[in-house]
């Protein structure tokens, strides 16, 4: 019996792949039931990250899949209430522990790039909607392999990339 289901839910599955991919490629939109517009990454060589309940989607580099591993934290004890997406060099946290790219920190309200919400690091301001100030901060230590340079070097390509990525986020909805 479950052959049988097999064989009619394949037809389906791939009938559903084939109109996600049409309209992929006809440069359309997708559409969330709150009415809120996504749209694709401006270059086909990058990956979309949509935080819904932030508000904001980032172009992250299409090297970037599979290399990277992202944390999100939402109402932060400090500052109103904050939150903190951690973007981590993937080989670095699994192989050593650590690995943080950079932080993105969305606090409610008017910050800056002088008077951050959080301290450690350098923080700047990337993002400003109309109840969060999102900012992109490196962190305040060393977070690559100091005993692989191959490792090391491999996070080092993907931390040099921040100044792309602090450009390429946008507010949705």
């Amino acid at each position: 019996m479950k052959q049988f289901r097999t064989k009619k839910l394949l037809p389906a599955l791939l009938m559903a792949l084939l109109l996600s991919l049409s309209a992929c490629s006809s440069g359309q939109t997708a559409q969330e039931p709150a009415q809120k517009q996504l749209s694709l990454p401006e270059s086909s060589s990058a990956v979309l990250y949509v935080n819904q309940k932030l508000g904001f989607s980032m172009e992250l580099p299409l090297d970037w899949m599979g290399q990277i591993e992202i944390t999100e934290e939402y109402n932060l004890p400090h500052q109103n209430g904050g939150s903190c997406i951690t973007f981590y060099h993937k080989q670095t946290l699994e192989q050593e522990g650590h690995g943080v790219l950079f932080f993105l920190d969305c606090y409610p309200g008017e910050w800056s790039t002088e008077n951050p919400p959080v301290i450690a690091g350098n923080s700047v301001v990337v993002l400003k909607t109309v109840e969060n100030t999102c900012l992109l901060r490196t962190p305040s230590d060393v977070q690559y392999s100091e005993s692989d340079p191959a490792l090391a070097e491999a996070y080092q390509a993907l931390a040099a990339q921040q100044e792309f990525l602090g450009s390429h986020i946008k507010a949705i909805g």
